[in-house]
C-alpha cells in the first residue's frame, strides 16, 4: 500500500447544555458528511483527535463523545483500537483540586521543579486527578490497544502496520499544567516524558512517527519548549495539534537535517455559525508526499466543503519505507510480471544483490552493474 489516510479532528467540546441541539446538528452532519465522501477518500485507516473530547471534564460528557466516536467508527469500518486521543485544557476538571493546580502554576518555573514533582507519584496522581474523567474514558474505550508508555504514563507510542509501513503514533500530554486564561507560555509536558518518549522511539522499529498534543508548541514554556525542538522534533515526522481551532500546514525546522511536519486541526465544533470542521491527512509513500484537505462547516447546508488542500514532503525513517520483504510484497501489489521478479527487484533496489540478467539468445546470464558500465 504506497498511500493511506487518516481522519484528523479537534476541539469538539462536547456538552449536555441548551447548546447540545446546536452541537448535535453540527456533529451529526459531520457524521454523515464523511460518509458521503468517503468513496473519494485513500481509505481511511485510524482516528485522531487532539484533545478537548469534552467541554469540562465531566464523566456524562465522555458518554456523549463516546457515542460520537462510535458513528464515525461504524460508518468507516474502524473499530476503537483504532482511534488515538490525547487530553486537551477543556478535558480538565477545573472543580477537583483547584488549590493542586494553582501551586503547579507557581512551582513549574523552571525544568528542575517539573522533574521533582513529576516524578513523585503521589504529586503526579494528585494532579492528573484533574484528568480523571477523560483518562477512565480513554482507558475504556481504548481497551485492546497495544501501546508503550512512558514509565510516569503521560506519553505513549502505539506502534501499527499500515500496508507495508511500520509507524508509529506518540501522544503527549500538554494539559498537566493547564486551568485558567493564563495558559499560554505556562504549558507544561515535562523533560522525563519527552526525553523517555524519544528513547522508546529509537528502539522502534518504525518508518514514520506521527506525533499529537493539544497546545502549539509556542504555548510551552521556554525550557519545556528547548527540550521538545531539540529531542522530539528531529524524531518526529509528522505533528498533530489542535486548541486554536484554525488550521495550519507547516514545516518546523529544528537542528536536524529535516523538517517537521506539522498540521494543526481545526474545531470540530465551536457554534454551529464558527468555521467548524474536519481533516483528512493522506500520505503517499511512494512519493514521500503528504497532503492535508480541510472540509469546512456551512450551517446553511449542513456540508463540510474543501477549502484547503496542502502538499508538503515528508521524510521517513531509514532509506526506504520498509525493509526488503515489505518492498518484495509493495512490488508484487502491481501485479503483471512484477510479482514474478518481486524478491529479486526488492533486493536489487535495497543493494542486496547487485546483479542483473541479461537475455543472450536462449541463455540468461548476470552481470554487474559496474561491468556494464565498463563495456
Amino acid at each position: 500500500m504506497s498511500s493511506f489516510s487518516w481522519l484528523l479532528i479537534s476541539d469538539l467540546h462536547l456538552k449536555s447544555t441548551h447548546t447540545t441541539w446546536s452541537q448535535n446538528v453540527v456533529l451529526r452532519d459531520m457524521v454523515r458528511d464523511i460518509e458521503r465522501k468517503k468513496e473519494h477518500f485513500p481509505r481511511i485507516d485510524f482516528i485522531i483527535v487532539s484533545g478537548d473530547l469534552a467541554h469540562g471534564g465531566k464523566p456524562d460528557q465522555y458518554r456523549l463523545v463516546g457515542h460520537f466516536l462510535d458513528d464515525l467508527l461504524e460508518i468507516l469500518g474502524l473499530t476503537r483500537i483504532d482511534v488515538f486521543m490525547v487530553p486537551g485544557n477543556h478535558d480538565i476538571d477545573r472543580d477537583i483540586c483547584e488549590l493542586t493546580f494553582h501551586g503547579t502554576r507557581a512551582e513549574f518555573h523552571n525544568a528542575e521543579n517539573v522533574e521533582k514533582y513529576l516524578s513523585r507519584d503521589h504529586e503526579r496522581d494528585t494532579l492528573l486527578k484533574r484528568l480523571s474523567a477523560f483518562h477512565e474514558f480513554e482507558r475504556r474505550y481504548s481497551d485492546g490497544m497495544a501501546r508503550t508508555t512512558t514509565a510516569d504514563g503521560l506519553a505513549y507510542i502505539s506502534h501499527r502496520m499500515v500496508g507495508n509501513l511500520p509507524i508509529g503514533i506518540v501522544g503527549l500530554n500538554s494539559a498537566l499544567a493547564c486551568g485558567n486564561d493564563q495558559d499560554k507560555d505556562n504549558v507544561v509536558l515535562g523533560d522525563r516524558p519527552i526525553i523517555d518518549i524519544c528513547e522508546i522511539i529509537r528502539e522502534s522499529d518504525v518508518r514514520l512517527v506521527i506525533g499529537v498534543m493539544h497546545h502549539p508548541p509556542c504555548w510551552l514554556r521556554d525550557f519545556d519548549q528547548r527540550t521538545f525542538n531539540q529531542r522530539f522534533l528531529p524524531v518526529c515526522d509528522v505533528l498533530h495539534r489542535g486548541h486554536l481551532h484554525e488550521r495550519e500546514v507547516q514545516l518546523l525546522y529544528t537542528g536536524s537535517d529535516k523538517p517537521c511536519l506539522a498540521i494543526a486541526a481545526g474545531a470540530g465544533y465551536v457554534w454551529r455559525q464558527f468555521r467548524n470542521s474536519y481533516s483528512i491527512v493522506s500520505l503517499d509513500s511512494s512519493k514521500a508526499e503528504c497532503s492535508a484537505t480541510y472540509f469546512e462547516y456551512d450551517s446553511y447546508s449542513g456540508g463540510f466543503e474543501p477549502r484547503i488542500a496542502e502538499k508538503q514532503p515528508v521524510s521517513f525513517r531509514g532509506q526506504l519505507p520498509g525493509g526488503t520483504p515489505e518492498l518484495s510484497v509493495a512490488i508484487a501489489a502491481i501485479g503483471g510480471s512484477a510479482m514474478q521478479f518481486a524478491p529479486y527487484l526488492a533486493s536489487l533496489i535495497s543493494d542486496r544483490v547487485t546483479e542483473v540478467p541479461i537475455p543472450l539468445g536462449n541463455r540468461i546470464v548476470f552481470a554487474s552493474i559496474k561491468m556494464l558500465e565498463e563495456s
